[in-house]
C-alpha cells in the first residue's frame, strides 16, 4: 500500500486563494498632500506683500484719512520798519521771486523824517560856515594884535634906550612898557578867540563831526524810507496770506 497522500479535491464552490503579498509594514508615501498647502501659503504671502506695497505707495503719493491733518510751514512776515500797512501786493498761491514786493507801509512819516534830516544837515553846514567866518575874523584880529604888539615893543625898546641916554623921562619909558604889555595881552586874547572858534568848528569839510552826524542822520532816514516796501527774500510759493491785527503771516508750500 502506498503512503502518498492525494490532494484534497477542489471545491468548486470556494474560490482558489491567490498569492497575497507579504505585509512588510507601512510604506513612506510621497508628500503630495502638502503641495497644495505650500501653494496656498505662497499665494497668501504674495497677496499680503502686494497689499502692503499698495498701502505704502498710496500713503506716500495719495494719502487719505478720515481724520487727516495737513501741516505747512507758516512764517511770520515782519517788516524792517513799523507803520500802517496800506497795500498787500501778493495773493494766495502766488510764486514770489527774490525782491518782489509783498506789502507797502505808509511812506509819509519816513518822507517827513528825510526832510527833517535834510534841514538839519543844511543848518549844520550853515553853522559851520558861520564858524568858519568867525575863525577868519579871529585870524584877522590876531594879525592886527600882532602888529600892534610889534609896534609897542619897538616903541618900548626905543623909550628904554632914550631913557638910558637921558633923553626921555622914566614916565615915558614906563608908559611904553605898559603899552607893550597891553598889546601882548590883546594878541593872546585874539589867539585864544581863534582857537576856541576852531575847536567849535572841528575839522573842515566832510571830516567835521557836526556835519558827519547830520549826514548819518539823513542816511538813516533815507534807509527807513526804503523799508516801507517790504520785499520777499527767497523764491517760494505762498499758499495763503493771512493778515490779522498787528500780525502778518504767510503759509508756504
Amino acid at each position: 500500500m502506498s503512503n502518498e497522500t492525494s490532494p484534497p479535491p477542489s471545491n468548486p464552490s470556494k474560490p482558489v486563494a491567490q498569492d497575497m503579498p507579504t505585509d512588510t509594514g507601512p510604506e513612506i508615501a510621497e508628500p503630495e498632500s502638502k503641495k497644495p498647502i505650500f501653494l496656498v501659503l505662497a499665494i497668501v504671502l504674495v497677496l499680503l506683500s502686494g497689499i502692503v506695497t499698495w498701502t505704502v505707495a498710496s500713503d506716500h503719493y495719495a494719502p487719505g484719512s478720515s481724520r487727516g491733518i495737513v501741516s505747512a510751514s507758516v512764517v511770520q512776515v515782519a517788516p524792517r520798519v513799523s507803520g500802517r500797512i496800506i497795500a498787500i501786493e501778493v495773493h494766495d498761491n502766488a510764486i514770489l521771486d527774490t525782491g518782489d514786493a509783498m506789502f507797502r507801509i505808509d511812506p509819509r512819516p519816513f518822507e517827513l523824517a528825510v526832510e527833517r534830516a535834510q534841514a538839519s544837515l543844511a543848518q549844520v553846514v550853515q553853522g559851520v560856515d558861520a564858524s568858519s567866518a568867525q575863525i577868519e575874523a579871529a585870524q584877522a584880529q590876531i594879525a592886527q594884535a600882532r602888529a600892534n604888539a610889534d609896534t609897542a615893543r619897538t616903541s618900548a625898546e626905543r623909550s628904554a634906550a632914550l631913557f638910558e641916554r637921558g633923553i626921555v623921562s622914566g614916565a615915558a619909558r614906563d608908559q611904553a612898557q605898559a603899552n607893550l604889555a597891553a598889546a601882548e595881552a590883546a594878541l593872546h586874547a585874539a589867539q585864544a578867540t581863534a582857537e576856541s572858534a576852531r575847536l567849535q568848528l572841528g575839522a573842515a569839510g566832510e571830516g567835521n563831526p557836526q556835519i558827519r552826524a547830520a549826514e548819518l542822520a539823513l542816511e538813516v532816514a533815507e534807509y527807513d524810507l526804503l523799508g516801507h516796501v517790504d520785499k520777499w527774500r527767497i523764491q517760494r510759493r505762498i499758499d495763503v496770506m493771512s493778515m490779522k491785527p498787528r500780525k502778518l503771516s504767510a503759509v508756504l508750500s
